[in-house]
């Protein structure tokens, strides 16, 4: 979700160069409220027991020697 997050925070917030540590920080909180504020969630396409299942194919098996 983090992730997620950061991107979506990306366009709004962090598609300029900021100067000042203090001017990023005031806009990211003042973006943050506002996501919270309006309860934006993530609507997850998978069940978690199909997240925890390790696609093989994605992973291939290594043989140490």
């Amino acid at each position: 979700m983090a992730e997620i997050e950061l991107g979506v925070m990306t366009k709004p917030c962090l598609n300029r160069r900021i100067s000042e540590v203090e001017t990023l920080r005031r806009e990211t909180a003042a973006w943050a409220q506002q996501r919270n504020e309006a309860q934006i969630g993530v609507d997850w396409q998978f069940t978690n027991e199909k997240a925890r299942v390790k696609p093989k194919h994605l992973y291939p098996q290594v043989k140490l020697k």
